[in-house]
């Protein structure tokens, strides 16, 4: 009697052998394999901020790039200075890098025969400001530019003289004008302004007094020596105050902290 011999199913051993499978991307074709295709990579991040970051991260690789090739090889000797020469700290300073700044000042407001007429100047190297570190920063760095300028005022205690009870009353008005920095010399001038507020001076509950910020937006760059020679360029304009307290005087009325933001950038 003959015995048929059936084919073995794939992964079934079979009289001692082992059946093998074609690997799928290897299909026989005659004698000659058929290798898989191999496509280019393609960009994952399609989204348009990861887009831009990758732009702004590959821009940032290129300066650093730049800096690295023009200070390679440079010796300690390289940067001797002499005395009354910048800081040494100045070295260091990345001349492509922006860097903000909170410089803050302190002054009085004196009340003149029953008149507050004054402003408070956006450039810290003013004389009312009294900033010690304008002097640091601007020996420093080339080019600078106003972010922001914020004032807090706080009156003194009267010293026993009656308050004006009159229409015209304790009342400061206070405004921001980055046009000018002079006295407003009425109530009229400041009236007309995009952020004018009035201050009642004796009915003020508050323990910090009155706030007052005037922002500014992508103003150009100007000199550290020539802070205020533009109207749109490092910190011009003022925060102006104004009020009429009848005929009383009083030294160092009102009490003003003045808190500027600013940017710096090129190192000396």
């Amino acid at each position: 009697m003959s015995t048929v011999l059936k084919r073995p199913v794939s992964g079934v051993k079979a009289r001692g052998k082992v059946p093998t499978k074609t690997p799928p991307n290897t299909q026989k074709r005659g004698a000659v394999g058929r290798k898989k295709k191999r496509h280019p990579p393609v960009l994952v991040h399609r989204h348009p901020k990861a887009l831009k970051v990758y732009q702004q991260c590959k821009e940032r690789l290129l300066q650093l790039r730049e800096l690295k090739t023009r200070y390679d090889g440079l010796r300690v000797s390289d940067f001797e200075y002499s005395a009354g020469d910048m800081s040494t700290t100045a070295v260091f300073v990345d001349p492509l890098t922006v860097y903000r700044f909170r410089l803050a000042g302190h002054t009085t407001i004196n009340l003149s025969t029953g008149v507050v007429d004054t402003f408070v100047a956006a450039d810290p190297s003013a004389s009312g400001w009294n900033c010690p570190e304008w002097a640091t920063l601007s020996a420093l760095f080339s080019t600078f530019r106003l972010c922001s300028l914020t004032i807090q005022l706080v009156t003194q205690p009267w010293n026993g003289t009656a308050l004006n009870t009159t229409t015209a009353g304790p009342v400061l008005m206070i405004a921001s004008n980055l046009g000018t920095a002079i006295a407003p010399g009425s109530y009229a001038a400041l009236a007309d302004n995009a952020d004018s507020k009035l201050w009642n001076t004796t009915q003020d509950k508050t323990k910090c007094g009155y706030t007052h910020t005037m922002r500014a937006s992508q103003l150009a760059w100007s000199e550290v020596t020539s802070p205020t020679t533009d109207p749109y360029a490092g910190a011009p304009g003022s925060i102006q105050i104004y009020g009429t307290f009848g005929s009383l005087s009083q030294t160092a009325y009102v009490h003003c902290l003045i808190s500027g933001i600013y940017e710096f950038r090129v190192r000396v």
